[in-house]
């Protein structure tokens, strides 16, 4: 894994803040119970399919997320009992194990945010050592090294600008429906994730998965794909629970 994903940090359970860890297990099998996960009908090669997982999408009020001509809309997470983050158009809601549920969530998503910004500032106090050393060792090289990077950031400036000029096509999950008017902060190192999308599946119930053909994962409901939504570079966190299997009443 590390040779193949350049900054990848895995987290054991342990990592999380106590009682974190349950606390999200609670939220995931209360979701499931109430019936907050479901299957999606997307738009697959010109033929409408349902997805092989249920899915719901948690978040902050007015988020959407879309792919594959279907385009999901957040349940709000409930942060209204943290000093600074309560929203007032936001009503709390009236089901108190679902308001629990969500609220958990974004407990786990503000770690998320903070342990990925001490590792993005990790990682660049570390690459401007590794600089600094090579500046002194080799000069010249060095000079080299600076004006490719120059390069780079007017190439990505200039992307930047053409993006900002082209009509947004609507399939992030960055945005908010209306879309804010607010500019994005200018702040180095900044991690804000604004939606949680989560992932049921239950192998047992499914007889037609194809086995997983690089890793030996075994059997798999999505195959490796990539993204469109995703900005290249940009954090992601995964927080993944297989739950113990419950007898079946007859």
């Amino acid at each position: 894994w590390d040779s193949s994903y350049a900054g990848l940090a895995l987290r054991q359970s342990s990592a999380l803040p106590d009682g974190l860890h349950e606390r999200v297990q609670s939220a995931l099998k209360t979701l499931q119970r109430r019936g907050c996960l479901l299957r999606d009908l997307v738009r697959v090669r010109d033929r409408d399919v349902f997805t092989a997982v249920s899915r719901a999408l948690v978040g902050q009020p007015g988020h959407t997320y879309r792919y594959l001509d279907t385009r999901l809309f957040t349940i709000p997470w409930h942060c209204e009992g943290e000093e600074g983050q309560k929203d007032e158009k936001e009503k709390p809601c009236c089901d108190s194990d679902l308001r629990d549920a969500c609220k958990a969530l974004w407990e786990l998503n503000q770690f998320f945010c903070s342990d990925v910004k001490q590792q993005t500032n990790a990682r660049g106090v570390k690459r401007s050592r590794s600089d600094t050393e090579n500046s002194e060792e080799t000069p010249g090289e060095g000079m080299c090294e600076e004006s490719v990077k120059d390069r780079l950031v007017e190439e990505k400036q200039e992307k930047e600008k053409k993006e900002e000029e082209e009509e947004d096509s609507g399939q992030g999950c960055s945005h908010s429906s209306p879309p804010s008017s607010a500019p994005p902060p200018d702040v180095a190192g900044l991690v804000q994730f604004n939606i949680t999308l989560i992932n049921y599946m239950d192998p047992t119930a499914m007889t037609q998965l194809k086995e997983e053909p690089y890793y030996g994962m075994g059997k798999m409901a999505v195959g490796w794909h990539h993204d469109e939504n995703l900005v290249p570079l940009s954090p992601v966190a995964v927080y993944s629970y297989s739950c113990p299997a419950e007898p079946k009443n007859e």
